[in-house]
């Protein structure tokens, strides 16, 4: 040891002392949070490099023949010195990292648990400022949120109708399911924020992960609205059949819309005809209902009065007037059906303007000049 300085006898003792305390076998070997790793990695990698040359020079002082037949034993020495001293300030490094880590970490459970325990008692607005607590100090420490905890969030900000947020926290979490409760929150979280795209794609993607809950057929009838919104008629079709028979006039009434617009007149009538069975003042099928004899009545006056009108004489006469009464019949009931639309909706222009030209076809012109007075037109 003649070749050492007290301050090299000094390192040595040093790294002997973490050497009997396992210091780098356990280092490696333990858990370390997260930050610790992202910010040391660099400097453990160091350390380590440094440590195999120390146990090189150590291998090489302490080897007799090497050192006598060395002549360059001062600057062995000298090396040895410099690299000990580096491999303590890594460890040092290392140890300030994982200290303020640490109480970093510290810091962040205790939030955690406070977030948790108001959230259990109910205390939906405290849960939600404890989580702003929780975002600041992750975002200042470059940590991540465990996703249950945005979860918690989301459902504590929708408690207290606080949507937006709810829905800022819940959509952050890239698969919410099982918990079928977030999903139903972030979903109507999208529906109460004006968002019907992000709503769509939201229950189309959790579908078949709330099949099981009580949500489920809600969800589906709420598909089966926005499919049929999008003129997607072949899967509001599927949706609709997998819909509990229902008394919802709202279902029914899109269920009809959807008829028509696919151009299935018979079958939107028929849909129609079975609504006003058990709801009589469905405005909804009795106007498909009314408009249907109209439109059917219009067609064949139009077509009867072309023939007339090719050879007016006494005989295309004789049979125009005699096709006239059947159509009146069906002019008859889209009358009957207008005027009682035009009763339980008295300010709808639309019914009025049917209810009108039915008079005028059936010659009930006291009537046409009664509704053209309410229309002021």
């Amino acid at each position: 040891m003649q070749y050492f300085s007290f301050q090299t006898t000094v390192q040595c003792g040093i790294l002997k002392y973490l050497a009997n305390c396992n210091f780098f076998d356990s280092f490696s070997n333990a858990y370390i949070c997260k930050e610790v790793r992202y910010l040391t990695l660099k400097t453990t990698e160091r350390v380590w490099y440094l440590k195999r040359q120390h146990d090189i020079f150590t291998h090489l002082l302490f080897n007799d023949n090497f050192i006598n037949n060395t002549s360059n034993k001062e600057m062995l020495v000298l090396k040895f010195e410099q690299n000990t001293m580096k491999l303590i300030a890594g460890f040092f490094l290392i140890a300030i990292g994982f200290l303020t880590a640490c109480g970093t970490t510290s810091k962040i459970t205790n939030i955690e648990a406070s977030m948790e325990e108001a959230f259990a008692r109910g205390d939906f607005e405290q849960t939600i400022q404890y989580f702003d607590r929780l975002e600041a100090t992750t975002i200042n420490n470059n940590q991540p949120i465990e996703d249950r905890h945005k979860i918690i969030a989301g459902k504590a900000a929708f408690q207290v109708q606080k949507y937006g947020q709810a829905m800022r926290y819940l959509s952050s979490v890239d698969n919410l399911a099982p918990d079928t409760e977030a999903i139903e929150f972030l979903g109507i979280s999208y529906s109460k924020t004006g968002e019907p795209g992000l709503e769509y794609q939201h229950w189309t993607k959790y579908l078949p992960a709330i099949s099981g809950s009580d949500y489920h057929q809600k969800v589906v009838e709420r598909l089966f609205v926005m499919e049929t919104e999008r003129g997607n008629h072949n899967a509001a079709t599927l949706l609709w059949n997998k819909i509990t028979p229902t008394s919802n006039e709202m279902l029914l009434s899109t269920r009809l819309a959807g008829i028509v617009a696919e151009g299935k007149q018979a079958e939107a009538l028929s849909f129609a005809e079975e609504i006003l069975k058990t709801k009589p003042n469905h405005q909804d099928a009795l106007f498909v209902k009314a408009r249907h004899y109209y439109e059917h009545a219009e067609k064949r006056y139009q077509e009867e009065m072309t023939k007339y009108n090719r050879d007016p004489n006494f005989t295309t006469y004789a049979y125009l007037r005699r096709e006239l009464r059947h159509i009146s019949a069906d002019y008859r009931t889209a009358r009957d059906l207008f005027i009682k639309l035009h009763e339980i909706s008295p300010d709808n222009k639309n019914y009025m303007r049917y209810l009108k030209n039915t008079y005028l076809r059936l010659e009930m012109r006291a009537e046409a000049a009664r509704i053209d007075q309410l229309l002021g037109e």
